[in-house]
């Protein structure tokens, strides 16, 4: 697999960038390119490590672009290491993180002299909107080496923004109409060779797709759970504030709670019944005291836990795409999202990890 390097020239045109190819970087002892959805460095870094020898030959600089040609995997070279007597060690962000420092500034109003409240885009296509926001960053020469996709996804959006961050601002409009961000280099222009495009989360269902392999860890535990709570509140023996709350599942497989205050009569309750009493004599109110019970209660209630793990065995999965599976064994069911994707090549061998959920 290859691993290109490329520098940022300006030289020839004073108000674009390009990136001026360099060497081919062919002899390397261990590259890792991860890219995240999450705007957090550890999700959205690389690093390249070279010979001493070969890294004097191949005069890597600082903001140069290292990356894989026709992927997401690339971005910025910021470090230098010389990490031991043999080894020197290339780090840097990827193209997704650099758009996280940039920020989006309302359009300057001159009738009052000072930014408009917010900066609209009014049912605009996706990447229409897109464009508008990289027009409309503070710093914006860098984000020249950006093209946004001319695709038309025949979905609008509008948004309102003020000072926020671009990387943030696009994740959460594409968020909302269930697409993903893809960053990814491209021979496919003669300059801005790094696209910013919206494309449609993948949806993978496990029970009916054998591409993927999709393991599932899960348990179901009422060991120390209970179905009723007696809150205690204000008040001394038969003057005292007492009230049952009692716990079930309504018809949509949310927990529910049900305040009970008459407590003239017993139940008889069945092999499931059990109870906790919360002693809260400093409540304020009623209210108070049924509010606080119910956030104790749910420290009491039956867990769930599933976890999922997933390689892929013939094709590839992208960062935003959806999983959905159900252990048969529990029979729980998961939906989650493939939210970190971690490239490694050692020794020739590239392996490719993922991570889902937050």
């Amino acid at each position: 697999m290859e691993i290109m390097h490329a520098r940022i020239d300006s030289s020839t045109r004073s108000n674009d960038l390009y990136l001026k190819e360099m060497p081919v970087i062919a002899k390397f002892k261990k590259a890792e390119f991860i890219i995240g959805k999450k705007a957090s460095l550890d999700d959205n870094d690389f690093y390249i490590e070279l010979s001493k020898e070969y890294f004097k030959k191949m005069d890597i600089q600082k903001n140069d672009l290292i990356y894989i040609p026709n992927s997401e995997f690339g971005g910025f070279a910021k470090k230098i290491q010389n990490a031991d007597d043999s080894t020197v060690k290339i780090t840097g962000v990827n193209w997704r993180y650099f758009l996280h420092r940039f920020v989006i500034f309302p359009k300057y109003n001159s009738n009052y002299k000072a930014r408009d409240d917010y900066l609209t885009i009014d049912n605009e296509e996706i990447h229409k909107a897109l464009e508008i926001l990289f027009n409309n960053v503070f710093y914006s020469a860098f984000l020249k080496l950006y093209r946004v996709s001319d695709k038309d996804t025949q979905i609008n959006t509008t948004v309102s923004s003020r000072y926020d961050y671009l990387y943030d601002k696009i994740i959460n409009i594409l968020d909302e109409k269930n697409m993903r961000l893809k960053v990814y280099h491209t021979y496919d222009y003669d300059d801005r060779n790094i696209v910013v495009e919206a494309v449609e989360k993948n949806v993978i269902d496990d029970v009916y797709n054998r591409d993927y392999s999709i393991e599932i860890t899960s348990s179901i535990d009422s060991t120390n759970s209970v179905d009723t709570m007696i809150a205690l509140g204000k008040g001394d023996l038969h003057d005292r504030k007492i009230v049952l709350i009692k716990h079930s599942i309504d018809e949509d497989g949310n927990d529910a709670f049900e305040k009970i205050t008459d407590l003239s009569k017993d139940e008889i309750g069945n092999i499931d019944s059990s109870m906790y009493v919360y002693d809260y004599k400093s409540c304020e109110s009623d209210d108070d005291l049924v509010e606080k019970a119910i956030e104790e209660f749910k420290n009491h209630l039956e867990t769930k836990e599933i976890n999922l793990g997933v390689t892929s065995l013939k094709k590839e999965l992208e960062l935003g795409d959806i999983i959905t599976s159900v252990d048969d064994i529990t029979g729980l069911s998961i939906e989650t999202e493939i939210t970190r994707k971690i490239l490694t090549i050692e020794n020739g061998i590239k392996k490719i990890e993922y991570k889902v959920g937050e």
